[in-house]
């Protein structure tokens, strides 16, 4: 089975908190850091598990603060 990624901008003070806060989902997803100077990040996640990751990351969008690039035929920018 294959994962499915996307990219998250954040500022890098907060990545912390976004790897804090994502453990608490028990392997829903990880991430690696693309480009710390930007605090450019993956998250990837199962195929069989999209609309919950999907769900998870624009709430942690909402409360921490960072940008989604395109999730599926979902569109999300936020950040504050």
């Amino acid at each position: 089975m294959k994962s499915k990624s996307i990219d998250i901008i954040i500022e890098p003070k907060k990545i912390g908190l976004f790897r804090f806060i994502l453990e608490g989902y028990d392997n829903l997803a990880y991430f690696t850091v693309i480009e710390q100077s930007k605090a450019c990040i993956k998250v990837y996640f199962s195929q069989d598990q999209e609309k919950e990751a999907q769900e998870v990351l624009c709430s942690m969008a909402e409360s921490i603060g960072f940008q989604l690039s395109s999730f599926g035929t979902l569109e999300v920018d936020r950040m504050p």
